[in-house]
């Protein structure tokens, strides 16, 4: 005989079944999925898709804002962390607002900053072409993955950070 986790003593080859409680049912209180508008729902996340550009303003401004004060070198002690953390954000939310491409730009962006690579000064140039292409993409409200012209900028963007990282 062995004793399970819980204290039960089990034959050879025994096992025990733990049912735990439901503790989920009791935080949705009366929200069932089930019950759910759809129709509403579909309103209010085509609502969410046709305002992203809008929605997320803040966060462009506040990533230009930072870039501009790293490459000038003038960088406040948070800006490093809130640069690195608005590409992330971008790179994860993007998509399911309808922007795909912001994402895919963001992605890379985000592996520089990640690597801490944003302050060296060879990198500039391609730190400025990601930020660029976010802002002009957003302005231009270019929603899905851009056709063969937002494929040809992820991949050049993507091709210039491996180059970027295998030199570094």
């Amino acid at each position: 005989m062995r004793q399970s986790d819980t204290g039960m003593q089990l034959p050879p080859g025994g096992f025990e079944l733990v049912e735990p409680p439901n503790l989920l049912a009791s935080k949705a209180g009366a929200f069932r999925a089930k019950n759910v508008d759809h129709d509403r729902l579909d309103r209010s996340l085509a609502r969410l898709v046709r305002n992203y550009p809008e929605a997320v303003a803040e966060q462009r401004v506040a990533l230009r804002a930072a870039w501009n004060r790293i490459k000038n070198q003038e960088a406040l002690p948070d800006d490093l962390r809130r640069f690195g953390e608005i590409a992330h954000d971008f790179k994860g939310q993007a998509a399911s607002f309808g922007y795909p491409l912001v994402g895919h730009v963001a992605e890379t962006l985000s592996v520089i900053a990640k690597a801490g690579a944003v302050r060296r000064e060879r990198l500039k140039q391609l730190v400025e072409a990601h930020v660029s292409a976010i802002e002009q993409i957003l302005a231009a409200r270019i929603e899905g993955d851009g056709g063969a012209h937002g494929k040809a900028i992820v991949e050049g963007l993507r091709e210039a950070t491996r180059k970027a990282r295998e030199t570094a």
